[in-house]
């Protein structure tokens, strides 16, 4: 049955006091806030004969090309913040304008995930301010995702409790339950719409932590499957690097040393490192490396590469263009799921055209990640949405 969400209810009251503080966000979101009419039912491919062609990403962020051809780089500029903010907020509204949207739920999926740093409820140029416009409009992106889990980075850090308790209560009449939130400087919280089997937190370091659940699938045969929410550290790839050992040896010791062969595993979060694959190698990454020295920041922690060593698989990767050979892209339609010429192929669906996958954070990179193990992606969305400095990233899953 149809349910009206409670961002309906709280919505028409805020906007014209709060909508002065946020000229930059596009008027369609605020158009969506207002007239809310949802089923808690997941819609999959089977309710759309074809996806139309403005679902998705057509162009690279604009940080990344801005200066292509000059020997401008906005990454070394003194104030490059409030210019990478500036073209986040942009291409955001650029991509709203064109009909960016998360893709339906594919009907292969067995395992629907979201995962989004919503920097503790606030605004991308006021760190320590919240409001309710922003709770209310990370609520209805959630809805249109209409995962099955949910993994929230930054959820606490600076939000008072009635706030919390507020956007909990309205994610509960959405039919999902905060099932666990860290308890340090740096909080991930997990939501879900499943059955909980099992779930512990994992102290990293001192101010980072990963939550581990197992759920049961809504899929058929109701397989358990554990999801992983975590968020490393910002400032050193070492303290990175270190903190996802520290993740893994903890598995090993819960579910085996061979986790490629026991567990099926979605791992999922802010890890705060870019990739040099997810960029053009001749001026996109370029350009960010040059921003990484200025920093003092490493090119590469290792994370990707402890994590590839353990069997798991970045969804990120089955779309890129070295990887069609086995694993294609394609625009969605009724047979979402096909194989290839020899028979061994599922086609990986993504909500963007572009060679490399659109960025998940202001900076015009990407440093939020989903990676599988013994599981495969069936489809892959980064949304525009700008509530929040990071985009919140969906990922459909199969075994």
């Amino acid at each position: 049955p149809s349910l009206q969400s409670p961002v309906t209810r709280a919505t028409s009251r805020i906007i014209s006091r709060e909508m002065r503080h946020f000229p930059m966000i596009n008027s369609s979101l605020l158009d969506n806030l207002t007239s809310l009419n949802f089923t808690t039912q997941r819609k999959t491919t089977t309710d759309h004969q074809k996806m139309d062609s403005s679902f998705f990403w057509k162009f690279r962020p604009y940080a990344l090309t801005s200066s292509a051809g000059t020997n401008t780089n906005i990454y070394t500029s003194p104030s490059s913040r409030q210019k990478l903010l500036t073209h986040y907020e942009e291409d955001n509204q650029r991509a709203i304008r064109e009909g960016v949207k998360i893709l339906p739920s594919s009907k292969s999926s067995k395992l629907r995930t979201l995962q989004w740093n919503i920097n503790n409820f606030c605004h991308n140029r006021h760190t320590h301010s919240t409001s309710d416009i922003i709770r209310e409009g990370i609520i209805q992106t959630i809805l249109d995702a209409n995962a099955d889990v949910l993994i929230l980075n930054e959820y606490c850090s600076y939000v008072q409790d009635l706030k919390l308790l507020s956007f909990e209560k309205d994610i509960a009449d959405l039919g999902y339950h905060v099932v666990e939130c860290g308890t340090v400087d740096f909080p991930t919280a997990l939501a879900t719409r499943l059955e909980v089997k099992e779930l512990r937190e994992v102290r990293l370091s001192y101010d980072r932590s990963a939550l581990v659940v197992q759920v049961r699938s809504n899929s058929g045969s109701r397989e358990l499957v554990w999801v992983i929410g975590t968020h490393l550290n910002h400032f050193s790839g070492e303290r990175r690097h270190n903190e996802m050992m520290v993740l893994m040896n903890k598995l090993k010791q819960t579910m085996g040393d061979d986790l490629g062969t026991n567990e099926r595993i979605v791992l999922a979060g802010d890890l705060n490192q870019q990739r040099s694959h997810d960029y053009a190698q001749d001026g996109e990454w370029r350009k960010i490396c040059s921003g990484m020295d200025f920093r003092h920041s490493c090119h590469d922690d290792g994370v990707a590469n402890v994590l590839t060593d353990q069997g798991f698989t970045c969804a990120w990767d089955s779309t890129l263009p070295c990887y069609k050979s086995t694993l294609s892209r394609s625009i969605l339609t009724n047979n979402d799921s096909a194989e290839n010429n020899e028979g061994t192929t599922t086609i990986v669906t993504t909500n963007w055209e572009t060679s490399h996958p659109p960025a998940t954070h202001w900076s015009g990179t990407i440093v939020d990640y989903s990676y599988g193990c013994n599981v495969s992606p069936v489809a892959v969305s980064i949304s525009p949405c700008g509530w929040s400095d990071h985009r919140m990233t969906v990922c459909d899953w199969t075994w």
